[in-house]
């Protein structure tokens, strides 16, 4: 699969809404929080502007570079509600164009959709400065966590890090914020390994 934690995320060759180039792997940070949204989906309606929130006050501080990508709702529905919500404060903010899904579809290769199981939205993605992905499918909440625990002790120097819901039966609340270890694999090379907590939804 093209999307495993640890692996190079695929590029996403999108445009932003002056129709600009804005590939993914044009992004320049330690940390990239991929966000696909939908504008016209209830769920991304509550949960977005809780993202950028989230982004505001603590990830674009530390230098988190946040790539919202609109999978589907329509131009104008797109637009309307990134300045309905202001949602253009350090965002990076793109789609496909027509023309390149066409083209991909002729050729018959995966769409971007396929290469990231972007089945339901919102979906959240961490990619390291190298785009690989550290974590996937977390709620906003947990990919806070994640963040915060790698800014905490600086995991740079590990080349893999693998992230895990809590799954002991322990009530949320009687659970750790997170708990981390520095794990070998058989291969010799380290990972770290995020227990994050297993909160439930995203609202």
């Amino acid at each position: 699969m093209a999307n495993l934690i640890g692996l190079p995320a695929a590029n996403l060759d999108m445009v932003d809404s002056t129709g600009k180039p804005t590939p993914l792997y044009g992004v320049n940070a330690n940390l990239t929080v991929v966000c696909f949204w939908d504008p016209t989906c209830s769920h991304c309606k509550e949960t977005v502007p809780r993202v950028d929130s989230i982004y505001r006050a603590k990830w674009k501080p530390m230098g988190v570079a946040l790539y919202g990508v609109m999978t589907d709702g329509g131009m104008d529905n797109w637009k309307k509600f990134i300045k309905e919500k202001k949602l253009d404060k350090g965002w990076i903010h793109v789609y496909q164009l027509a023309s390149k899904r066409e083209a991909d579809e002729k050729a018959q290769r995966p769409s971007y959709k396929q290469l990231y199981d972007v089945y339901q939205t919102p979906l959240l993605y961490l990619l390291d400065k190298d785009k690989k992905i550290i974590a996937k499918k977390l709620t906003f909440e947990q990919m806070d966590e994640v963040i915060r625990v790698l800014a905490e002790i600086g995991a740079a120097d590990i080349p893999q890090v693998l992230v895990f819901n809590k799954c002991d039966s322990l009530p949320a609340h009687q659970q750790p914020r997170h708990q981390l270890d520095v794990y070998e694999l058989p291969s010799g090379r380290r990972c770290l390994r995020v227990f994050v907590s297993a909160l439930k939804g995203q609202g």
